[in-house]
């Protein structure tokens, strides 16, 4: 008797991450290269878009094995943290940021004249942190490779240098989210420039108060 041909859930499986993952390197150049046209299309729903989620999902599988590399072989030798907490402080974490970022600028926004729901705002962020600031983030992945072999030279000058890297590569994916994140806002809300920038500009003051307040109450 001849045997019954099954579904080709193999290949089915390979064509649906093939097609995210195009769909998803597509909105990394849309949202990177025109911020506010990405998010009014996006708004309009003229654009196909990985949901936000999706996208925020993706982003992290695409990101964490080369990031977990670097932490491992960087850094957690000779320490006694793990991969998963490398995972939370350096995956999971920048995300929350950006969340609370949105969720702050988004309040700020409103009062000089945003008109989108908080939840499109959100989204926006996750557009812009699984973008742009994970792409610096990458890109700046060998330097903290190097930094973190380097560190441990007992080289008071050499440190500093070191530092002042740390410190480069950390800011240089905050500001591609920045401007990113910005733009986008503009274009979601409907807005002139300066407005979103304001509003970020103040997110990232209140979010640096509620991080003193959090370590003040976490050390008292």
């Amino acid at each position: 008797m001849e045997a019954l041909e099954g579904p080709s859930w193999l290949v089915d499986a390979f064509r649906g991450i093939r097609a995210e993952l195009v769909l998803f390197l597509r909105t990394v150049v849309a949202v990177s290269v025109r911020p506010e046209v990405f998010a009014a299309d996006w708004r309009d729903r003229r654009r196909k878009t990985l949901n936000p989620l999706a996208f925020l999902g993706t982003a992290l599988a695409l990101s964490s094995p080369p990031m977990l590399a670097v932490a491992h072989f960087g850094r957690l030798q000779n320490e006694t943290g793990t991969l998963w907490d490398a995972f939370l402080s350096d995956q999971v974490a920048p995300y929350l940021q950006y969340v609370l970022l949105g969720i702050f600028a988004h309040g700020v926004l409103r009062v000089v004249g945003g008109k989108q729901r908080l939840i499109s705002t959100v989204g926006m962020a996750l557009y812009a942190g699984g973008g742009p600031a994970l792409v610096v983030d990458l890109l700046t992945s060998p330097l903290d490779l190097a930094i973190a072999r380097l560190a441990r030279s007992d080289d008071t000058a050499q440190n500093a240098v070191l530092l002042g890297l740390t410190v480069a590569s950390i800011g240089a994916a905050n500001v591609a989210f920045f401007v990113t994140f910005a733009r986008g806002l503009a274009g979601l809300h409907r807005v002139r420039l300066w407005r979103p920038l304001l509003a970020l500009s103040a997110a990232y003051v209140i979010l640096m108060l509620v991080r003193l307040v959090f370590f003040k109450l976490v050390m008292s």
